[in-house]
């Protein structure tokens, strides 16, 4: 649980970018299909009207909670985030954040991992960003990691805590991307959309107040939506660090995670 807050601790909400006029409910999709200031910010600067805005959030089916306004299918389908990072990891003065493919091996942990300090320390000094740009573009860096399948925090087994975010690219994945590693998460992909609505419409974090979809017994919900093809115990946290990556958590900063909006809670109507 220290090793989670920790990962969390490192972690901010992503600025999209300007994207090619499309309808407005196409747009929200990745955005989770609420509308509230951060994604009006984004609408407006891909374009979009204010009142093109202001009358899809007035619509009569629209579920508001504080100043958010969920738009529910059929008006808005939510779609996989789509997170923009810095950072990559072909970068070459993030390298030595990357441990050696044996470096874990004796712990039986074979492969690549990320040190998340040290990446974030070596962009502060190699690129001269302060403390809170390095993390923002590091928690936009794992997300995007985790939507791509070059970052994974995986581990078949509930009792055992990864050494830190696996690596999966190049001749890291060579080694040892394997199989199962790779299927996992195409469930991850599969399962991330019908998770949050199927745990938005159960009344989960039904307040905003009361925290977010992710509770304790999200890893059943994520068994019964995959169907049991899910091998990863960490598949939940993984959702979650998406959505701290795709800005779904208002205030996110290196102070904390902040709070969670529509859809991860208040979406709920009996």
């Amino acid at each position: 649980m220290m090793l989670r807050n920790l990962i969390v601790a490192c972690l901010l909400p992503v600025a999209m970018p300007v994207t090619a006029q499309v309808p407005l409910t196409e747009f929200l999709g990745p955005h989770g299909c609420a509308i509230g200031p951060s994604t009006e910010a984004a609408a407006l600067e891909a374009g979009f009207e204010q009142a093109v805005i202001d009358d899809l959030k007035a619509a009569p089916d629209a579920i508001r909670s504080g100043h958010w306004a969920y738009l529910p299918e059929p008006i808005c389908q939510i779609e996989l985030p789509q997170v923009v990072s810095e950072i990559s990891l072909d970068d070459p003065d993030i390298q030595p954040a990357i441990s050696a493919v044996d470096a874990y091996t004796e712990y039986g942990d074979p492969g690549c991992f990320l040190d998340g300090q040290k990446l974030r320390n070596l962009v502060i000094i190699n690129r001269s960003w302060d403390q809170e740009n390095a993390f923002q573009a590091y928690m936009r860096f794992i997300a995007a990691g985790i939507l791509s399948g070059e970052l994974r925090f995986y581990s078949d087994d509930p009792l055992r805590t990864p050494p830190g975010f696996q690596v999966l690219h190049g001749s890291c994945a060579e080694a040892t991307a394997t199989d199962e590693i790779l299927e996992n998460h195409r469930v991850l992909r599969e399962v991330f959309v019908p998770f949050i609505e199927t745990a938005g419409r159960q009344g989960n974090a039904a307040d905003c107040a009361d925290g977010d979809v992710f509770g304790t017994q999200s890893w059943q919900m994520v068994e019964e939506l995959s169907k049991g093809r899910n091998t990863n115990a960490h598949l939940s946290f993984e959702m979650q660090l998406i959505t701290f990556g795709a800005g779904w958590y208002e205030g996110m900063s290196s102070d904390g995670m902040g709070t969670p909006r529509p859809p991860l809670c208040g979406v709920y109507q009996e």
